[in-house]
């Protein structure tokens, strides 16, 4: 998906669509005391779930330059903190604009449409869809499996949960060759700032009412964290 834009085999990117249609329920949250709080989690639907989309997103479209973002706690309500759902609008450098749409809502995971990522250009699409998001791309250029049913295997094996292998492990051994070897990690901290500007973005936008410039300002930046810090 990322050689086809970078190739230009869709032509200009002018819009994409960041979405994650998930189901929480109750029991998901009590399972642990940081779940569904500010304090503990820093957001909810868009910073525990559709970080992860929102990553790729940026990686995928460029640099983003604005945000418009909504947010709202339409479900879980009685016993979270932070947001169940929410939609924003990413300007990017490029001229490109994309949608970013997350939810908590729905009746369970099993009926959950899950996540999916959309790029448009000029001349085609390119799109990735799954219900787990580190299944859409593969970090290095040798990925050994060619389905869903031999990843779980994989991650059976590992002790992992099935269709959620240890990519959180496979990330900090890259981070230790990175330093061994005098490289950049594939993932760098600047990445990662991004994706997490863009969600602090949302926040201070709907507290506002108001788009938010990206790169923020040191000031913005102070308001978004106490908001995500749940400091009032």
């Amino acid at each position: 998906m990322h050689a086809a834009i970078v190739d230009s085999r869709i032509g200009r990117v002018t819009v994409a669509e960041c979405i994650a249609l998930l189901g929480r329920d109750r029991a998901y949250f009590a399972r642990d005391a940081w779940r569904g709080t500010w304090k503990g989690e820093g957001g909810g639907a868009l910073m525990n779930q559709a970080i992860h989309m929102i990553d790729m997103l940026l990686w995928m479209v460029g640099v983003p330059n604005e945000v418009y973002g909504r947010w709202a706690t339409l479900k879980h309500g009685e016993y979270i903190d932070v947001e169940d759902t929410a939609c924003a609008t990413v300007g990017f450098e490029n001229g490109a604009m994309a949608s970013i749409v997350a939810t908590t809502t729905l009746e369970s995971i099993e009926k959950a449409q899950g996540f999916r990522l959309a790029v448009h250009g000029a001349k085609g699409h390119t799109l990735g869809l799954s219900e787990r998001p580190e299944l859409t791309q593969a970090i290095t250029d040798q990925w050994p499996f060619d389905s869903a049913d031999k990843v779980n295997a994989w991650a059976a094996a590992e002790g992992g949960e099935s269709g959620f292998p240890g990519f959180h492990s496979d990330q900090l051994r890259d981070f230790a060759r990175a330093i061994l070897e005098d490289r950049e990690p594939i993932v760098t901290g600047f990445d990662a700032v991004r994706a997490l500007e863009v969600i602090k973005a949302v926040y201070l936008s709907e507290a506002r009412r108001a788009p938010i410039v990206l790169p923020m300002s040191a000031d913005d930046r102070a308001e978004a964290d106490r908001i995500t810090m749940g400091v009032s």
